[in-house]
């Protein structure tokens, strides 16, 4: 069973050596996730400032600290598909200017912000930034569902089919390019409906994202998950996504420390794979070369995976 690793998101990072440390020491963390620019610098490119830096000197860390420990974040007040013309165009300026410093510090991936509904231009800059900088990953973050009003009973509805559509939308702006994944945050509440739910493990989710305030709190104090969450959690795992713990680094005694530990425990009771899944997980999301068997004249292996096909042979 694939090792998942975890990761911790803290906003602000004051100083990248300290975070990182306490991350990796403390907090048995696998990564961090940093902004690539603070997120206050609202800054124009159009009229770039000489004498002010852009973001942090990238001789803070070693260049395999960079590679391998740290994902970029990409700032949250971008809106590339904003009705202003104006501003439009300097969010996209600041856009492909975070992503080349990225791609400069040769960070493994970067994480984009939500998305609109009407994510059209937003797809053309990530389809052209995935195009020019194949060596980064773009995690692409969506709720797993969104408020869309009041049910009959007064309380409030969830749906994840708008989500889902903004989702399908960029992949096929992007053109299933294979370094643009998903990333699913999960929220406080899920959808009712199972099939909205299961829908999400039929895509290329890359990570999840667990805020630490839809943690509830054990009876001895620690974080812990409902039981809703905890069954998508572990079904989600099956895909070998990364995991994100996002929240304020003094939101628990012990920090996202307790956080952590609390997913590898539940990691740890994660059911192991039936022989038919171990079979299929080379397999999953890769396009297959068809073979006629009719036709030529193939060998035995060949045949007997055929027949371990459960739709047709079941």
């Amino acid at each position: 069973m694939a090792r998942i690793e975890i990761g911790t998101d803290c906003g602000v990072v004051p100083c990248m050596n300290e975070v990182l440390e306490r991350a990796l020491d403390q907090w048995h963390a696998g990564f961090i996730v940093v902004p690539l620019v603070h997120p206050r610098n609202r800054r124009d490119p159009r009229r770039p400032r000489p004498t002010e830096p852009f973001t942090r000197s990238d001789l803070v860390l070693h260049s395999a600290q960079w590679s391998a420990q740290v994902v970029g974040k990409v700032s949250e007040w971008l809106q590339l598909d904003s009705d202003c013309d104006d501003f439009r165009r300097q969010c996209e300026l600041a856009f492909h200017q975070e992503v080349a410093w990225a791609s400069h510090l040769s960070l493994q991936a970067v994480l984009l912000p939500p998305l609109s509904a009407e994510c059209v231009n937003a797809g053309r800059c990530i389809s052209q930034a995935a195009m020019t900088n194949q060596h980064v990953h773009f995690w692409v973050r969506m709720p797993v569902a969104a408020s869309v009003g009041v049910d009959e009973s007064g309380e409030a509805a969830t749906s994840s089919s708008g989500c889902w559509q903004s989702w399908n939308r960029l992949r096929c702006l992007c053109e299933h390019a294979v370094n643009v994944g998903l990333c699913l945050e999960l929220t406080a509440d899920l959808p009712q409906d199972e099939r909205e739910v299961l829908r999400w493990l039929g895509e290329p989710v890359r990570v999840v994202i667990i805020p630490a305030s839809i943690f509830l709190t054990n009876k001895k104090g620690f974080p812990a998950l409902s039981r809703r969450h905890q069954t998508l959690f572990v079904q989600l795992m099956r895909l070998s996504p990364r995991v994100i713990v996002s929240g304020r680094a003094d939101c628990h005694e012990e920090g996202l420390g307790a956080h952590v530990a609390y997913l590898r425990f539940l990691l740890s009771k994660r059911p192991a794979l039936t022989s038919q899944e171990r079979f299929e997980s080379p397999y999953y999301d890769y396009l297959q070369a068809p073979l006629q068997p009719l036709q030529d004249n193939l060998e035995s292996q060949t045949y007997e995976t055929f027949e371990k096909d459960p739709v047709k042979y079941k």
